[in-house]
């Protein structure tokens, strides 16, 4: 080898040196070899002094985000790990650093002052550069989000639309997710034990905050087989100390200390302590680490041989690896598949069953070994899926989830099928489940009759004051007939229409009544629609009259649909004296009835009071009235809203405050049976 060889050898061994230094040194510190040796410079002189001169520094932070910083219930110790972390900065500084445990706004509060406090912790921002300096990262944190252990629906942080989730008012996750995110129902709690609480009873969907705050108090709150988070974090962000503009000086100081810390191994063994082999909040590549060494090394043997040795290793564990998790990935489904407490079937297109869970072996009493693999067919208890083959051939065919609710034996079932695909986007499988709806139907059935009986009671004056009039009419016309002469038949005849008359439109309004008042059965049957809809006007024209309302009824003579009578006569009954009520000083009430296409459309259209823009998000809530305590139950319109969705319809509201309100409903038509 000439000179020219060896100096190019050791050029790119020095080369190699030097990348390798650098590197280990990333690695090790996650600092480069000029970032490490200008970050290890001792103290100025100036610093020394500033220090000397300040005699102590003050630390302030949360008192309760615990395993971070917190105040221990038993021994009112202020502690934790960032608490540990001021400690050894205190040690390496040689200066005392008071610890005053504050809430995290008044924390900042303080620091903002200047003179207050010296130091406190949060994750840097722009907008928080304008009022403090900020030293190196102390610790990485990441979000993440807790759901309780039968949620199969979230599983990302944009699940989280529309959801109820809390979490505390001052954590980075409530920046993160209004960033993200532009319908959330946030409940804001103390800290995150409160919100982990929430969970627990069912309060709240989902708990968003850091990790290791959540595991601290899903351990110590004992709720770990209720409760489980998210494997995929939604960020990951930089802590750091804090000081205010005033103390400028201070930051070199801090960092070279924190420098230090790092590479005496401090940050290391403070998270041990804390946290054992849990997920560091101290950034650690020890496995970079260790590749690195071996890279080198084997590379002085064989590079090529090395490159395919690791190559194929890496494969097998790899490979492994993935195994193992598909494996416990399948008994956690499997697990969850077999606690539902609905009846599960999973079946390939050819209507051979290749799965069940645990509750339909024992409503079958058959062991699971006897039904899988077997056609539906040849087991004579799951006849309900043969009279249900059209449902389970659309979802093969089409793709789509469907549903539907079918009668067996008294019981009433919800069947609902969900397509599986595979990679290619086939579907060789379905899932099918069948839910028993009964209790569920006769309790809406009996809410509904419950709102009937509240509606009658509120129809009770106005139905004896129609009632009284026709009778009076009797009373005085028989009392004509009695006193009339025998010659005065023209006075005859019109005593006896006028008692004809009356007695008719007492039987109408009685027959009405009777008719509201009795349980819903879910009939379907062919009605007039302006028919039907005058009859329901009928039983409030007291009210009507009372309050000079004018009525406008437009619909098409002889408009006969193939309704539920039931959900119908409940959801104009609701939408009728809600007008009304909004129209104590007079109006219109118009009721408008139409076809476009296949969809019967109606409208109610009243010039009330109308709704404050608030109330509207609310309107279809159990339970929510904006009239008077005593005039309403607030189960009107979530009554209304409910029956609308059974008829898989949908409804629509726009109101305008002293203007008034429409409600838009749009019902399918069916078929006469």
């Amino acid at each position: 080898m000439g000179r020219k060889g060896i100096v190019y050898t050791f050029t790119m061994l020095l080369l190699l040196t030097f990348l390798f230094t650098n590197r280990w040194m990333e690695i090790t510190y996650s600092k480069n070899i000029f970032e490490y040796f200008r970050k290890s410079q001792a103290l100025t002189a100036e610093e020394k002094q500033w220090l000397k001169e300040k005699g102590s520094l003050i630390f302030t932070a949360d008192y309760s985000t615990p395993p971070l910083y917190y105040i221990d219930k038993e021994d009112q110790q202020y502690k934790g790990l960032v608490i540990d972390y001021i400690n050894a900065l205190s040690k390496e500084l040689q200066t005392e650093i008071t610890l005053i445990p504050k809430s995290h706004q008044e924390s900042l509060s303080l620091l903002s002052r200047g003179m207050a406090a010296d130091i406190s912790i949060i994750y840097p921002t722009i907008a928080r550069g304008s009022d403090y300096f900020f030293s190196y990262p102390i610790y990485h944190l990441q979000g993440v989000i807790v759901v309780s252990k039968d949620e199969n629906i979230i599983g990302h942080y944009k699940d989280l639309e529309n959801r109820r989730i809390a979490l505390s008012s001052y954590d980075y996750a409530l920046e993160f997710l209004q960033k993200k995110l532009s319908s959330v129902d946030y409940i804001f709690t103390a800290d995150t034990e409160g919100a982990l609480k929430l969970l627990e009873t069912g309060e709240v969907d989902a708990v968003v905050g850091d990790d290791p705050v959540i595991s601290y108090y899903i351990k110590n709150l004992n709720i770990g087989e209720k409760v489980k988070t998210l494997n995929n974090p939604i960020y990951e962000k930089e802590w750091a100390l804090a000081v205010p503009k005033s103390n400028e000086i201070l930051i070199p100081i801090l960092n070279k200390a924190i420098h230090n810390l790092e590479i005496e191994k401090i940050t290391s063994s403070l998270h041990r302590t804390w946290f054992g082999i849990a997920t560091p909040v101290f950034k650690e590549n020890i496995s970079d680490r260790i590749s690195l060494i071996i890279l080198v090394f084997t590379m002085a043997i064989s590079l090529v041989f090395y490159f395919f040795y690791v190559t194929n290793k890496l494969l097998r564990v790899e490979i492994e690896k993935k195994m193992d998790e598909l494996y416990m990935s399948k008994n956690d489904l499997q697990t969850t598949f077999d606690g539902l407490m609905d009846f599960m079937i999973v079946t390939n297109q050819k209507g051979n069953i290749l799965n069940v869970n645990k509750s339909l072996c024992r409503l079958l009493d058959i062991h699971k070994s006897e039904i899988v693999g077997k056609h539906f067919e040849d087991i004579s208890d799951l006849v309900l899926l043969s009279s249900n083959q059209s449902l389970i051939n659309t979802t093969f065919d089409e793709g789509k989830s469907l549903r539907k609710e079918f009668q067996q034996n008294g019981n009433i079932y919800e069947i609902s099928t969900f397509p599986l695909e595979d990679q290619k986007k086939r579907i060789p499988k379905i899932l099918i489940i069948i839910k028993d709806i009964t209790k569920a139907r006769l309790s809406e059935q009996q809410l509904l009759q419950e709102n009937k009986m509240a509606t009658i009671g509120q129809l009770a004056a106005a139905v004896t004051h129609e009632i009284r009039n026709p009778l009076g009419l009797i009373r005085n016309y028989c009392y004509l007939l009695k006193n009339s002469k025998p010659l005065e038949e023209h006075k005859i005849k019109k005593a006896v229409t006028v008692i004809e008359s009356s007695i008719e439109k007492s039987n109408h309004i009685i027959n009405s009544l009777l008719d509201f008042s009795r349980m819903a059965n879910n009939k379907w049957e062919k009605v007039d629609l302006k028919d039907f809809i005058h009859s329901i006007i009928a039983l409030q024209q007291n009210k009507i009259k009372q309050q000079q309302i004018e009525v406008t009824i437009e619909c098409k003579e002889n408009n006969v649909y193939f309704v539920n009578v039931s959900s119908l006569e409940i959801i104009l009954m609701n939408l009728i004296a809600n007008a009304i009520d909004a129209m104590m000083d007079g109006g219109r009430l118009i009721l408008q009835c139409g076809q476009q296409n296949n969809v019967l459309t109606i409208k109610c259209i009243d010039t009330g009071i109308g709704i404050e823009k608030e109330h509207l998000k609310k309107l279809f809530s159990p339970f929510f009235t904006t009239k008077p305590r005593g005039k309403g139950t607030g189960l009107g319109l979530y009554i209304t809203y409910n029956e609308v969705q059974k008829l898989e319809g949908k409804i629509y509201v726009h109101s305008e405050i002293k203007k008034g309100t429409t409600f838009d409903i749009l019902l399918p038509l069916k078929e006469v049976i």
